[in-house]
Parts: C-alpha cells; sequence; structure tokens
C-alpha cells in the first residue's frame, strides 16, 4: 500500500500523514508493519516516535549513495542490496571501507533498515521508481494552488485513460506488449534447439 502527502515534506507534513493514516488504519502503528521510505525530510523523525519499522527505499537510498560516495558506491550499495546471504553482504561491507567516508555513511541506517538480507520478510525488491513516476506524471497538478487541484487532478487522469485506451485500439496483436515480447522471445530460443534424429534415437 502506498501514501501520498500533498503539501510541504517535512517532518510536520510525515506526521500528519502518519496520523491520518493511522486513524483509517488502526493497526498501521505495530511493529509487525514496515514504512518503506526515502529517509529524506524529515521522514525518518516523524516515524521516531511509532511502532512502525522504517526500511530505506532503494531507489532514493541508491541515489543519495551515488550522490555521496560517487558510482563506485552505489554499485556496492546496489551488490550489498540485493546480497542472499549473510556473509556476502559481510564481505560487500569490507569493500566499502576502501571508498572514503562510505562506511560513515552506511552507518547512518542500522543493516536492517537498509539491506532486504536483514529483513527476510521484505524479500529482495525495490522500491520507489514507481512513485517517482506517478509524481512526474502528476507534477502539473502539484504546481496550482489547492483550490484548483482536484479539477487538474481529474483532467489527468481523464486525459491519461483516454490516451492509454488509444494506445490500446491501436494495438495490432490480440496480446498485451510484454506477454507478445515473452512469446517472441520463446520462439527464438526454441529455434536454437537442435532437431531430434528420432530414427537414430530407436536404433541406438
Amino acid at each position: 500500500m502506498m501514501f501520498s502527502t500533498r503539501g510541504f515534506v517535512d517532518q510536520q507534513g510525515w506526521t500528519r500523514l502518519n496520523e491520518a493514516t493511522n486513524s483509517v488504519l488502526p493497526d498501521y502503528d505495530d511493529e509487525e508493519q514496515t514504512d518503506i521510505m526515502d529517509g529524506d525530510k524529515g521522514g525518518r523523525a516523524a516515524n521516531a516516535h511509532s511502532s512502525v519499522k522504517a526500511f530505506m527505499d532503494y531507489y532514493h537510498r541508491l541515489e543519495n549513495v551515488k550522490k555521496n560516495c560517487g558510482h563506485a558506491g552505489g554499485t556496492l550499495y546496489t551488490r550489498a542490496f540485493h546480497a542472499d546471504r549473510q556473509i556476502t553482504l559481510d564481505g560487500i561491507k569490507d569493500e566499502m571501507s576502501d571508498i572514503r567516508n562510505m562506511d560513515a555513511y552506511m552507518a547512518t541506517y542500522a543493516d536492517d533498515e537498509q539491506y532486504p538480507v536483514c529483513r527476510l520478510e521484505l524479500g529482495l525488491r525495490k522500491f520507489g521508481s514507481c512513485v517517482e513516476a506517478i509524481n512526474s506524471a502528476n507534477k502539473p497538478a502539484r504546481k496550482v494552488d489547492m483550490a484548483h487541484w482536484l479539477e487538474t487532478m481529474a483532467d489527468i487522469i481523464v486525459k491519461r485513460a483516454n490516451s492509454r485506451k488509444q494506445e490500446a485500439d491501436n494495438w495490432p496483436s490480440p496480446y498485451p506488449p510484454r506477454i507478445q515480447n515473452l512469446m517472441l522471445e520463446q520462439q527464438a530460443l526454441g529455434a536454437l534447439i537442435p532437431p531430434l534424429n528420432w530414427s537414430s534415437t530407436l536404433l541406438s
């Protein structure tokens, strides 16, 4: 489930969002819940007094690591994020010590707040990019006065739906693009399988 806030993105804004969420979902403030966040602009501080566990979103964390530790640091973080064993993670963390200040920067969050192998219930997922895509698509509505926000959002939704419908009507195949591509890939793989000579197989 994803939540978004309209207005200033700061600790006060995130606190209001958390309070509103908890008012409609009383079980939200529970230690079994995980809030996947970017940890920026007061988001983490707003959760400091709740029971919800924090986990740093892959997309935003990667961008911040690259900003502070360079491309090499970002590559190490990506490897650490996808590590499937603790011993693998420990080895990658040893490599991080070769990059200036990376040890200290990564230590700003606990391992179970940034590496899925330390939070097995989450799985090895990436978060954040889909939210950023939504934010980008809705930018026009975020720039208007609150009085016109609902009308602008309705206009965006209708235009987006009509655009998607037009794309679907113009698609020549009865299969969606993703399924069509998978079918073509499987056909190409099948073509690589050499024919079997059944007569020689039976004789042997």
